[in-house]
């Protein structure tokens, strides 16, 4: 290649003498066939002539645009969660606060209160209950017998909820009906229990005699009730109250399914099953002396609801006078 260009130099200088233009085109050939030169050395780039190749053009590839990435939205706080009333409402602090139901601690009662609870779901309940004391009576003489107040019942804070006016000496205990039983007077007519009075007359099924009404005792009770049914009848007694059987006087709590009550009409009924029912708050019971005690037993039966059963004296000497009823 550097032959070709000596002589193509020499030609041109040769020109340049016969044509008279003198040295300063010379300078300038030398100074392009210079360039040519390096450029031939440095790998071919930039040659002139059929054999020279051309530098590729370079493209600029663009700059991709860059998509802006989207913001995550956070999800909603949970909302507070609405508690039953017997819970409470606990509540985690943060950026989103957290919460939970949790069950109500008991509260602390007073001196003169007592805690009682309710089972529930999801939690029992609890209540602070004042104990109300019963106030001790005052009791009367009744046909020539002195009777003593006793108390029988405690509340939960340890004070007399429940006296009786007993028979000095007798066998202590409670024999009593609930209101809404039904006692049958001398008349005929039915009334409630709670609407009898002293003076009133009732009816002794097995003689016939109308029975005066020498006392009425009411007051509270915290044991439970017995429903004894004895086919379409069925009476509401404390434990201890005493009953008619074919097998002589018993009290409520010893009857068994099978034993024979006696109803208003004097004929026997087999007892089909004895229900024990619950203690309500507040629940009162009422019996009655029958003038006469000092005589024979068989005058202090009474129906109720239909059932023969005894007063207060029978269940407050039961012992000697169910020997006596059984012998006759």
């Amino acid at each position: 290649m550097k032959v070709v260009l000596g002589s193509t130099l020499r030609k041109c200088l040769m020109a340049l003498e016969i044509t008279g233009l003198g040295t300063l085109p010379l300078i300038l050939v030398l100074i392009a066939v210079s360039s040519v030169s390096a450029q031939i050395e440095n790998g071919g780039e930039g040659q002139i002539g059929p054999s020279a190749t051309l530098a590729p053009t370079s493209t600029r590839t663009p700059t991709p645009r860059s998509t802006p990435t989207p913001t995550a939205t956070p999800p909603p706080c949970p909302t507070a969660p609405t508690c039953a009333p017997s819970q409470n409402r606990l509540t985690l602090p943060g950026a989103c606060p957290s919460y939970s139901c949790v069950c109500k601690t008991p509260p602390t009662c007073g001196a003169n209160q007592y805690l009682s609870s309710v089972a529930g779901y999801p939690c029992p309940t609890y209540r602070c209950n004042t104990c109300v004391q019963a106030a001790q009576p005052i009791c009367r003489t009744a046909a020539g017998n002195r009777y003593a107040p006793r108390c029988t019942g405690y509340n939960q804070c340890g004070t007399c909820s429940n006296w009786w006016c007993y028979p000095r000496g007798a066998q202590y205990g409670n024999g009593c009906f609930p209101p809404g039983v039904k006692v049958r007077l001398a008349s005929g007519e039915e009334v409630l229990v709670e609407e009898v009075r002293v003076g009133d007359t009732v009816l002794n099924a097995q003689t016939g005699e109308a029975l005066r009404v020498a006392s009425v005792i009411e007051g509270p009770e915290n044991v439970p009730l017995l429903r004894i049914v004895a086919g379409e009848l069925s009476v509401r007694v404390t434990s201890l109250h005493v009953v008619l059987t074919a097998d002589g006087l018993k009290q409520a709590k010893d009857l068994q399914p099978g034993d024979n009550v006696f109803g208003e009409d004097g004929n026997p009924r087999p007892i089909e099953r004895i229900e024990s029912l619950p203690v309500q708050i507040g629940q009162q019971v009422i019996n009655f002396i029958l003038e006469g005690y000092e005589s024979d037993v068989h005058k202090h039966l009474l129906v109720s609801d239909g059932i023969v059963t005894g007063d207060l004296y029978l269940q407050t000497h039961f012992k000697g006078q169910q020997s006596d009823i059984n012998e006759n």
